[in-house]
């Protein structure tokens, strides 16, 4: 059970990392924040203090005014990360000549805000405006703090899903304007698989059948076309494909049998379902299926069990059982060749 105290910790810590990402913004000159941040503080302000604030920017966050506002709670927020009171006092005037619409202005230093500040007194006093008014995350999370229990988790829960998203936001790109965070860093790189000569693999499978006819050249295009295969699979669909093959059904007696079926692997499917707990299971067999690795064959009897029929797609005849072969022959493992399409041993 997720106790209070780590609820606190997790978002103090989570707002604090955001405090401090744009503190460094600041110190090189960096000092807008875009729609993204704001909202995310609007959502925090909205579940810590029961508000309903909406943003009051159309395009730019950062317009001299006011970002938040809740007219039905007359109150309304400057999100900033200038922490001087230029600043601050450049909001009030630009308050003070617009129509007043809400009873309580506040500003909110995304950061840490000064020890005093000297404010426009008149423009101040205008619009009941006072250093009390003016906010960093150290006064967000005093008031956070004391929330009642579902009001902490709602809290939590919000941190928890956005803190990424608002630090990709405030990354700083690098001199060739590059981000540390990008769309790349979410997304697979294909493979290019490593391939060798084949001839250990040529010499073995000559020795095992006088009848392997095979050249080289043929063995090195079957494997390109096999490798070209698997790299379009994600890594852990290979490494699924890999476990497959390796903990197979091996007594013949246990595996369906009939003419059709020649040419395939078995994997008893109630077995796998109870051996493997990998929760997307059933969509791993959907996507090798649907790229010629696998299928499954139904019982012919009530009683039987499914099975999962293994087997490549190229058509190659005996290509499978000799892959297998190789590869436990001389000790590979199938997760070098089959995972990191390495045939360096081959």
């Amino acid at each position: 059970m997720i106790t209070r105290g780590h609820l606190i910790g997790e978002i103090v810590d989570g707002l604090t990392s955001i405090s401090q990402q744009v503190s460094t913004r600041c110190q090189l000159g960096l000092t807008d924040l875009n729609r993204y941040l704001e909202d995310f503080f609007k959502d925090y302000l909205n579940e810590a203090l029961s508000l309903s604030l909406v943003n009051l920017n159309d395009e730019r966050s950062n317009e001299p005014g006011l970002d938040l506002g809740d007219e039905v709670s007359s109150l309304a927020f400057q999100v900033t990360s200038t922490k001087s009171a230029q600043k601050v006092n450049k909001t009030l005037k630009v308050m003070s000549k617009r129509k007043k619409q809400f009873d309580e202005i506040n500003v909110l230093v995304i950061g840490k805000k000064q020890a005093s500040y000297q404010l426009n007194q008149s423009l101040a006093k205008g619009l009941g405006f006072t250093e009390e008014n003016i906010w960093d995350v150290d006064d967000l999370c005093k008031k956070t703090i004391s929330l009642p229990l579902d009001r902490l988790q709602a809290l939590y829960e919000l941190v928890r899903c956005n803190l990424a998203r608002v630090r990709v936001e405030l990354e700083i790109p690098d001199e060739d304007g590059n981000f540390s965070t990008s769309i790349d860093s979410y997304i697979e790189k294909i493979p290019i698989p490593k391939m060798s000569d084949f001839k250990k693999y040529h010499a073995y499978q000559k020795d095992c059948a006088e009848e392997f006819e095979h050249t080289i050249k043929e063995v090195k295009e079957h494997f390109r076309e096999f490798s070209r295969e698997l790299s379009l699979l994600p890594r852990i669909t290979r490494e699924f494909y890999a476990f497959l093959l390796e903990r197979r059904e091996k007594d013949d007696k246990k595996t369906p049998s009939g003419s059709s079926l020649y040419e395939n692997l078995w994997f008893n499917h109630n077995i796998l379902k109870r051996v493997c707990l990998f929760p997307d299971l059933d969509d791993e067999l959907v996507l090798l299926g649907e790229h010629g690795f696998v299928d499954i064959e139904e019982p012919m009897e009530h009683d039987e069990s499914p099975f999962v029929r293994i087997f490549v797609p190229i058509k190659v005849d005996g290509f499978i059982y000799e892959l297998v072969e190789y590869i436990e022959a001389k000790d590979i493992g199938f997760k070098k060749p089959i995972v990191s399409l390495d045939f360096g041993g081959f």
